[in-house]
């Protein structure tokens, strides 16, 4: 049985899986718990980078809208977000992906020690267009199951696991 992350309406992130190469997103893989009641579910994915003295804020440098016209509706368990080319997301060491699924979305499982970092969506969007640094709330002990791949330019393909 899994467990649900309750992240309806939330952004999140592990904190593990710091980005160590720069390169191209390929791939989003996420372990949904709650299946998503709609098809083409609105999951955004957000590049974050930390402040510097401040590890739970952080500051958005890119985000997308992922090409989820594959994700199937009212499914549980893990699905995959392939990235073509013309939809890879270019990100650079010590990065953070983190993804926002809204009400409809679904939610990933909860899975353990991925030191999770999760905000509400909508205090997220509002300190984002203010151009202010978001404060997430840390829990060391679990985090969402979700994974991506990155190519590095070299087209070797770095794999991040759940």
């Amino acid at each position: 049985m899994k467990i649900d992350s309750n992240l309806f309406d939330m952004v999140v992130f592990n904190g593990v899986d710091r980005i160590r190469q720069t390169g191209f997103i390929r791939s989003v893989t996420i372990n949904f718990s709650s299946p998503p009641r709609v098809s083409n579910p609105p999951i955004i994915l957000y590049l974050l980078i930390s402040e510097k003295d401040n590890p739970n804020m952080f500051f958005v440098v890119d985000e997308r809208r992922l090409p989820t016209t594959h994700i199937q509706q009212g499914r549980i368990g893990v699905q995959t977000i392939v990235l073509d080319d013309d939809d890879r997301i270019e990100c650079r060491q010590e990065q953070f992906v983190a993804l926002a699924f809204e009400e409809d979305s679904g939610t990933p499982a909860c899975v353990k020690d991925r030191n999770e970092h999760s905000v509400n969506l909508a205090h997220f969007l509002n300190l984002k267009k203010k151009g202010r640094s978001i404060d997430f709330i840390n829990y060391s002990n679990k985090g969402a199951a979700f994974s991506f791949t990155i190519e590095p330019a070299k087209g070797t393909i770095l794999f991040v696991f759940l």
